[in-house]
Formats: C-alpha cells, sequence, structure tokens
C-alpha cells in the first residue's frame, strides 16, 4: 500500500504532512484564510461525527469527505485538532474525539475487509511491531512489548497474556484482534498528539470567537461531569478536604502517593464519576499515561462485580498521610469531630444529602420541609432531618474499608 493511499484513508498518522506538499499554512492562516473554509467545514463536522461515534455505533462519514482530496483530509484534521484543543473540558473532549475516531477507524477497516497489507501498513504507521508469517497459527504475530503496550486497556478477556500463544516473543493474533489492536494503537496515538499541542494564547482567543457555535455544541457532546451519586449530580465542591487537596495537587503537576492515587479513584467512582471523569482527575500527575491508568481506574471501578473498592477510611487516610482538615470552607467544619466521621464518603454524604433532599421535593410537588437542613450545611448528628419524601433519618455511616489489595492508579 502507497504511503498517498494509507494517508487519504488515515489522515490522521504520523508523517502524513507529507500529502500538504508545498501547500504548508501556517495554524492562523488555517484558522483565518477563507480559502480554507471547505476544509474547515469538513473538521466541524469530522469533530461532531466522532464525538457521536464515541459513544454509539459509527454511522455514515461525513458527506464530501471521501471526495476531498488527500491533503484537504490532513488539513481538516489538523484544523479539528484545534478545535479540540480549545473547547471546554478539552482533555474530556479529546479522549472522546480520539475514541471516537479510532472507533471509526477499526469499524471501516471491518466493513471494507481491508487486506493484511494495509492493516501491516497501519501498523508500521503507528510504529507497532506487526508481522504476518505462515508460523503464525492467527496469520499476524505482535512483538510482545506492543502487544502488552495496546492490551494493557482493553478489558476484553481475549487479550489477557495469558490467554494468548506466544512463539519467540511475538504474540500470534487473529485478524479481527489484529483490528480490535490496531484501532486502540489509533486512539493512543491521537492522545499523545493532543497532549504534545500547544497553541499560542493570542490564537487560542481567535479560534474560540470564530468557532463559538461549534464549541457550544462539542459541550453538549461531551458532558463535564459523571451522572453522579446519592441522587443529585457530582459536586466536587463538596468533596472532603482530603480529595479536594489532592486532586489540586495533581493539577498542580505535582506528585501524590500510590496510597492517595487508589483513595481518589475509589471515592469518585463511589461517589457517582464516570471513568472519563476520574482518568481526567489524574492528568496533572507528573509522567502521566493514560492507557495506564484508565486500566487501572477500571480495576478500580469494576471491583466486587462493579460495585468497586471503597476508599480508606479516616483513620488510613490519616496513617498515610492523606488526611487534611477543612480549609478556608464558610460550612461548619466536619473533619473537626472524629465522632462524626469515619470515612470520606460520610462526609460527601453529609454535605450533598440536603441538595437530593431538595431535589426529592421539588420533583414531587412539594415545598422542603420548614426543618430541612439548608442547602450546602450539615445535617446535625445529634437532630435528625425531617424530608417532604419521608420520615426523619441521620445519614448512614460508609461500610468499613475493604482490605482487598487494589490496584492504583499509575502516574
Amino acid at each position: 500500500m502507497t504511503d498517498a493511499a494509507l494517508v487519504a484513508r488515515y489522515p490522521f498518522l504520523p508523517g502524513a504532512s507529507s500529502a500538504l506538499g508545498d501547500l504548508q499554512p501556517s495554524l492562523r492562516e488555517l484558522v483565518e484564510d477563507p480559502s480554507f473554509e471547505q476544509v474547515r467545514a469538513l473538521a466541524r463536522e469530522e469533530v461532531l461525527l466522532a464525538l457521536s461515534s464515541a459513544r454509539e455505533a459509527p454511522g455514515e462519514g461525513v458527506a464530501g469527505f471521501d471526495a476531498a482530496r488527500p491533503e484537504e483530509r490532513v488539513l481538516a484534521f489538523l484544523y479539528a485538532r484545534m478545535l479540540v484543543a480549545v473547547a471546554p473540558s478539552s482533555q474530556r473532549v479529546a479522549r472522546r474525539w480520539s475514541e471516537g475516531l479510532s472507533r471509526r477507524a477499526g469499524v471501516e477497516i471491518a466493513r471494507r475487509e481491508a487486506p493484511s497489507e494495509e492493516l501491516l501498513a497501519l501498523g508500521g504507521a503507528l510504529d507497532l511491531e506487526l508481522a504476518q508469517d505462515p508460523k503464525f497459527r492467527g496469520s499476524f504475530g505482535f512483538a510482545l512489548p506492543s502487544y502488552v503496550r495496546l492490551s494493557s486497556s482493553l478489558r476484553d478477556e481475549r487479550f489477557r497474556l495469558s490467554r494468548q500463544r506466544l512463539h519467540q516473543g511475538t504474540v500470534d493474533v487473529e485478524h479481527r484482534e489484529v483490528v480490535e489492536l490496531l484501532q486502540e494503537g489509533v486512539r493512543s496515538y491521537l492522545l499523545d498528539e493532543m497532549a504534545m499541542l500547544r497553541l499560542e494564547p493570542e490564537l487560542q482567543t481567535t479560534l474560540k470567537a470564530r468557532e463559538s457555535e461549534i464549541l457550544t455544541r462539542i459541550s453538549t457532546l461531551s458532558p463535564a461531569l459523571g451522572p453522579g451519586g446519592f441522587g443529585v449530580a457530582m459536586r466536587p465542591d463538596l468533596f472532603p478536604p482530603c480529595m479536594r487537596e489532592m486532586r489540586a495537587t495533581m493539577d498542580r503537576g505535582a506528585n501524590v502517593s500510590h496510597a492517595g492515587r487508589f483513595a481518589l479513584a475509589s471515592f469518585m467512582h463511589k461517589v457517582g464519576a464516570d471513568l472519563d471523569a476520574i482518568v481526567e482527575a489524574y492528568h496533572g500527575s507528573p509522567n502521566f499515561k493514560e492507557s495506564i491508568t484508565r486500566y487501572q481506574v477500571t480495576q478500580i471501578a469494576h471491583h466486587d462485580g462493579g460495585e468497586g473498592y471503597t476508599p480508606p477510611d479516616c483513620a488510613t487516610m490519616a496513617a498515610n498521610g492523606l488526611c487534611v482538615k477543612e480549609l478556608d470552607d464558610a460550612m461548619p467544619p466536619l473533619c473537626a469531630d472524629p465522632g462524626k466521621l469515619r470515612n470520606p464518603l460520610n462526609y460527601y454524604r453529609i454535605r450533598v444529602l440536603p441538595l437530593a433532599r431538595k431535589n426529592v421535593g421539588e420533583k414531587s410537588g412539594e415545598a422542603p420541609a420548614a426543618t430541612a437542613t439548608p442547602e450546602g450545611a450539615p445535617a446535625p448528628p445529634s437532630a435528625p432531618t425531617a424530608t417532604s419524601s419521608g420520615p426523619a433519618s441521620t445519614p448512614s455511616p460508609a461500610p468499613p474499608e475493604r482490605t482487598t489489595p487494589a490496584p492504583r492508579p499509575a502516574a
């Protein structure tokens, strides 16, 4: 398969810019030059389609994309990448965009029954050690390091190394598995490329102003938070101070201990964050690796049939040097009273329950009871709070910490 043909089909591959030849516009020209409007239109549609494909079965492609010249496809990809970079919650958008593009690539490969030559060329372009040899029963062989790197973030039991056939450091892989592994290779490559993209502040401002409408649409396809727990959308501002401090530490680019990473991942899972939201919390960590973090977070969240691990209790957090008392909160302190809390989940439950009760009252058409705890205030420990939806109750303590060893998200 020629390089030109590969670039035309996969304009996001490394080295694809060679298709541009003498056409080498600057990023600003790509944003502002009227002659590139058709390219920008293709990019907008491709971004929306990729974000939709990340959560739904990929449908038909972008109208006009197949008819576009290879150089137009490459430029459209470059512009789409800039749109993703300036979108609100850009890290989350980048993950869904890369997932959508890779899924579409995998579906297209399967639909066309792409020949082995194309799969080998795609693997080579992604710097993956993929070969075809009659000695492999599956006809393809992945070098062990490449296989482990790609399969580590795939949950399907089929990809467990213990289930594979090995031949002199090479993993024997069937055609269908090759397609899925290459799809993961595309996703990982796109994420790495997005992490290295740097746009000048002035160009970001211009792009946001010119593309405000499409950026709003992008936001609707990539919501900022998971569904939440305790009957309300997740509220990071109501997290206990230990969890807020760990998130802030990683946002500053500083390291958090293994025990801290596990505690944060298990806590966020229990309060309703989806996998994307949990992985995003670790993005600022030194030496962050998307695939490794996602794999380890998945193990934490899927433990015990999907229940997930319970975060360590407050005594364990203190022993690990992770306990942080209230910082500058306007709300009355909870951490100062050791009799009130056993686990960080208790803190969040106490803070968020008044919001859940308010939601129940609004949905039932009734006003909150006069004795209900004001929004944002802790429930009194000795006086159960009356609600409009049932008898008075007090927050139940979190279950004790599970002692089963758990994986810890890697930086």
